[in-house]
């Protein structure tokens, strides 16, 4: 129970061999009714409606009915629910009422072997599975969004041109260090395609190009419903697209968020 709007009416899964929580393959149930993607090779017709929002007065509902145990915490965790503690935030008078009991952060918000091996069972990605060479030894092939050692350094020394970057970038470990909120903002809203423009297929950027401007519209200081209400509707779809090319442990919690966000925005205003 990782999401927070979702709750026990989620479809993660654990994934076998990384033991990862994952979102994978869940988004297609907040498609519309009758969209293409509902239906997928090799799958049943995906007929899930879309998780139900969760009001104040039913998480303090379901709060109450916990029952502390002796080591501090509550009866059946990890069985029935997964609740740690309960906030005092919870005992306002006011909590009953709220519409929004949970508000996302967005900046927060914003690979190895077992990924493989989880790939095989959960996927029909052949030409990503472990390949045994003619010598007996394990082979992984390149995934689309592979970045070659020298295309990194290029995209690092590029945004080391960049004023707001230059002394956050260090090229010889290609790393990121010292940004703040804000940079993020930036890096996910303007920077993002344009620093992976060339380096992967138009296919795979054009999907950095539309999560980008996802964020560039949820984030702006003013924002318009009817836009909202589009990228409530765009965002699974996206999420689908990106289901098809990156593996199960990608999709955690962060991921599947992103289709709460737009209703969120509605409902609480700008970011």
């Amino acid at each position: 129970m990782c999401c927070l709007i979702c709750m026990a009416d989620t479809d993660a899964i654990i994934l076998k061999h990384s033991g990862k929580v994952s979102f994978f393959d869940c988004h297609r149930r907040e498609l519309l009714s009758r969209h293409e993607y509902r239906s997928d090779i090799g799958k049943a017709i995906t007929k899930r409606r879309s998780s139900k929002r969760l009001e104040g007065e039913q998480v303090v509902e379901w709060l109450d009915e916990l029952v502390d145990d002796d080591d501090g915490g509550f009866l059946c965790y990890g069985e029935e629910h997964s609740w740690t503690h309960k906030s005092c935030l919870w005992e306002l008078p006011y909590a009953k009422a709220l519409v929004l009991p949970y508000n996302i952060d967005v900046m927060h918000q914003e690979r190895n072997i077992s990924a493989k091996k989880d790939l095989v069972e959960i996927c029909d990605r052949p030409y990503l599975e472990i390949q045994i060479n003619s010598n007996g030894m394990e082979s992984r092939p390149r995934a689309p969004y592979y970045l070659k050692p020298e295309d990194r350094k290029q995209i690092l020394k590029w945004l080391q041109t960049l004023n707001q970057y230059k002394r956050a970038v260090n090229v010889s470990t290609g790393k990121l260090n010292g940004l703040k909120s804000h940079d993020y903002h930036i890096f996910m809203e303007r920077l993002l395609p344009v620093m992976f423009r060339g380096y992967f297929d138009d296919e795979l950027w054009k999907l950095f190009a539309e999560l980008s401007n996802f964020y560039r519209q949820l984030c702006a200081k003013v924002i318009s419903k009817k836009l909202m209400r589009e990228l409530e509707k765009g965002i699974p779809v996206l999420l689908c697209q990106m289901e098809k090319i990156f593996p199960p442990g990608f999709f955690n919690v962060m991921e599947h968020l992103l289709v709460h966000l737009p209703w969120e925005a509605l409902a609480g205003g700008p970011v």
